[in-house]
């Protein structure tokens, strides 16, 4: 392996790593994929090793094989015709120089890893096949592509056509390839992508069925489990082979993989299995692909990998081509570093530095979480393999206490720590082997003060005495360390540390709500909601097909649920979808009901008397309804659920003239409709665009007219809801980052609530507020599913905090 001293020191974020002294310094993977269609001259790779290095990366995963063509120079595969022109017609010309020596020399100069990343079983791309006189595998070695389970072999397509893993002949032309580069170039290490099936409909070829039969005296259809699980031990036995070799030809060369973004998708469908590979140590990184703006899923993805490192590292990858949202990218880096991931990876380079400039998010990530360099970190197991548990305590999910902090207030640190072995906490700190917390003001914490901490509850870990931060421009800069207890006696002392990378805490100012507490029973999916004149709450039950009525105490109304209507004939109909709710100026309450998967289909307003509960002749729609609002006329506005437009029903009789905008374009999904008492703004929550879009404008006379702003700046993601109190304040919903922004009637962000701990806030749906908003409603589509509370801030009410 290429000797060099490492120029990364510094660092800055939420991240965990490992040291294997009492002085551990803090250190992170901040890995970046470059594809093969990321350059085609040297001076390509020029920009893009400088922009990475100033972006402060410290790992590339630079792609030379693509789909059996290479970008380097080989006795086996021939040269990719990217590098020549635009299309197949110069497979196997020698370009003039080797891309990837060229980039290990250049990466080396910037102290940064170089990583071959090739694609595995990938055989061919695309409609166009490779001229007929190369010796490319489409054309010398057809019958090793897959087969489906109806015996036809895979034709050309715009994507890949894949080999066979269930052929020797593939497994030995592969090893061959991976072997020739480690042999031949000094690379840190070599990175496989599309190690797997294409889907777990291939590869029924001859050689495959043969060769299960001959093991398991059966076929695919009659020994359906069994097949699967030859398929998936096709793929390991390939990685496994290529890891034995490189551990005792160049043991410190790194293996990773790209690996499946759901841990059982791959495994069931791609026959990939993650888990094991990490727990056998046959790869070193697993980098799950968790390519998604919606960060619930994320954090689902997250929890398939993370906490399986099994002594190796887990580095996730972000999808940045994915995500629209800066913010939404940002906190998916600082989720991955508080699950306690060893690093995060980039995927990819054009999605950062389009033309090799870079953009919005490469930004962000300079001057946020990657503002100072970092180290990766230590892979011990390559040096101390007699060490069965070398990568330190894993140290995750930090909070404060309270969590908001206030300016001269005093707060306590917590986090999560486990390891396999357990915590070593003799509650010495750093002149003994125990779990402390160094911190400094305005710097980085290592020549600071140090604090120890001990076992609150459960694995969670507090510092014993408070902090402070003394104004809203102070920045307070923390790392936590911990030893595990691993002691095996044939060694002298193998415990390990880890320590975190350097976190940063801010004061707050003071908040404008503060949690407190949960209102009435648990419900299915809850969405939107509404205080009625009386004070009670009442709240959609989108699972339940339903309305429920909770009094000011939590309790339910002697009428809820409420679980059917009348249509506009006065017929009974049932409460199915409901997809939004109101109160009208007079006290009745209304309730849209998208009721598009029933039959008898009802698509309509039903309406009720807030204060029996009784049901009133509703009104019949000739559209899917979402969510709906009214100004102090009584004007109706609702927006459609699936078509781009909004609909505005004067009050002038009965509602029977109607005003519509918006461009109405199809599969358009919309979460929400808010509207001023004094009609002039109309804010939708639009899920397709992830803004709200403002509109301005007004009702006269029995007539609308708006035309639409740009949209509401600081509200982006994956929206819930919007509404807007008598005030004129906005609050919007993002159940994607399980928040609510509060905006003044002059649209400034005043508050960002947010509540990590028990009881969370997850997926907020709506907000309800009574009639001067000292109390605020949040719905919550997931988690506890219970309606939490929120009261106006009181500097006594000192029991209530909030994170933001």
């Amino acid at each position: 392996m290429h000797e060099r001293v490492s120029m990364r020191k510094i660092v800055v974020g939420l991240f965990i790593t490992i040291s294997l002294a009492s002085t551990a310094t803090a250190d992170e993977v901040r890995a970046l994929w470059i594809t093969r269609w990321d350059y085609t001259t040297a001076s390509h790779v020029d920009s893009i090793i400088n922009n990475a290095a100033n972006h402060n990366f410290n790992l590339l995963l630079f792609q030379v094989r693509g789909n059996a063509t290479v970008f380097y120079q080989s006795s086996i595969e021939p040269w990719a015709w990217e590098l020549t022109s635009s299309g197949p017609s110069t497979l196997g010309q020698d370009p003039g120089w080797n891309p990837l020596q060229y980039a290990i020399t250049k990466a080396h100069e910037k102290g940064m890893e170089l990583h071959a990343y090739m694609n595995t079983y990938t055989g061919w791309r695309g409609t166009t096949p490779p001229p007929s006189a190369v010796p490319q595998l489409w054309n010398t070695h057809p019958e090793w592509f897959c087969v489906n389970s109806a015996g036809t072999t895979q034709t050309l397509n715009s994507g890949y056509v894949t080999l066979s893993p269930g052929i020797p002949a593939v497994q030995d032309y592969l090893y061959d390839i991976y072997m020739e580069v480690v042999n031949n170039y000094d690379i840190d290490g070599f990175h496989y992508d599309y190690v797997r099936y294409p889907t777990s409909n291939y590869s029924w070829d001859g050689v495959s069925l043969q060769r299960f039969f001959d093991e398991y005296g059966g076929t695919p259809a009659s020994m359906p489990d069994q097949w699967s699980q030859w398929r998936r031990d096709q793929v390991t036995a390939l990685v496994r082979r290529i890891h034995d070799a490189v551990k005792t030809t160049r043991p410190q060369t790194v293996v990773s993989a790209a690996t499946w973004n759901s841990y059982s998708s791959g495994y069931n469908y791609y026959f990939q299995d993650a888990r094991a590979w990490v727990q056998e140590g046959i790869i070193d990184t697993s980098h799950p692909m968790c390519y998604t703006s919606n960060l619930s899923t994320f954090e689902s993805w997250l929890g398939q990998h993370i906490p399986y490192s099994y002594d190796r590292f887990v580095c996730p990858g972000i999808g940045a081509h994915a995500i629209s949202s800066v913010s939404t990218f940002l906190e998916e880096v600082y989720m991955t570093r508080n699950k306690g991931a060893h690093g995060v990876t980039v995927f990819a380079y054009s999605s950062l530095f389009p033309g090799h400039t870079p953009n919005d998010k490469a930004a962000a990530l300079i001057n946020g979480p990657f503002k100072f360099e970092d180290d990766i970190p230590a892979r011990s197991w390559k040096t101390y393999s007699a060490d069965d548990d070398n990568t330190g305590p894993r140290i995750h999910n930090f909070s404060t206490e309270p969590e908001a902090i206030l300016a001269g207030e005093p707060f306590y640190i917590k986090c999560e720590i486990t390891d396999p072995s357990g915590i070593y906490d003799d509650s010495t700190g750093s002149e003994g082997q125990g779990v402390f917390l160094k911190w400094n003001m305005n710097a980085p914490p290592r020549e600071g003060s140090e604090v120890e901490m001990s076992l609150l509850t459960g694995d969670v870990h507090q510092t014993n005495q408070s902090l402070t931060i003394g104004s809203l421009s102070d920045i307070l800069y923390y790392q936590v360390t911990a030893y595990d207890n691993d002691y095996d006696g044939g060694l002298a002392d193998d415990r390990t540390s880890r320590t975190t990378a350097i976190m940063e805490l801010q004061a707050v100012e003071q908040p404008l709500y503060v949690f407190d507490g949960l209102l009435g029973s648990t419900l299915g999916l809850p969405q939107y909601c509404v205080l009625d004149q009386y004070g009670k709450l009442w709240v959609c039950d989108y699972s339940g097909d339903c309305i429920y009525v909770f009094n000011s105490d939590g309790s339910e109304a002697s009428y809820s649920p409420i679980s059917s209507g009348l249509n506009s004939t006065s017929q009974t109909t049932a409460v199915d979808c409901p997809s939004g709710i109101a109160a009208h100026p007079d006290g009745t309450i209304l309730v849209t009901l998208d009721d598009a998967y029933d039959v008898p289909l009802y698509e309509g307003v039903l309406k009720f008397n807030s204060a029996t509960g009784n049901a009133l002749p509703g009104m019949e729609l000739s559209f899917r309804p979402g969510d709906l609002d009214f100004d102090n006329d009584g004007n109706m506005f609702i927006v459609e659920k699936i078509s781009d437009c909004w609909h505005v029903f004067t009050q002038a009789s009965d509602y029977a003239t109607s005003y519509t905008f918006g461009p109405g374009t199809s599969n358009h999904t919309n979460r929400g409709i808010a509207v001023t008492n004094d009609a002039s703004k109309v804010l939708i929550a639009c899920q397709a665009h992830g803004q709200i879009h403002k509109w301005t404008g007004g009702v006269l006379s029995g007539v609308a007219s708006y035309s639409q702003l740009a949209d509401l700046t600081g509200a982006t993601g994956t929206l819930g809801a919007v509404n807007i109190d008598n005030n004129g304040y906005i609050f919007v919903s993002n159940d994607g980052n399980n928040t609510v922004k509060v905006f003044d009637s002059a649209e400034n962000l005043v508050q960002t609530i947010k509540r990590t701990t028990a009881p969370a806030l997850q997926s907020p749906r709506g907000v309800g507020f009574n009639h001067d908003s000292s109390y605020i409603y949040i719905v919550q589509f997931a988690g506890s599913s219970q309606v939490q509370r929120w009261e106006k801030y009181q500097p006594s009410a000192v029991e209530h905090w909030i994170l933001y």
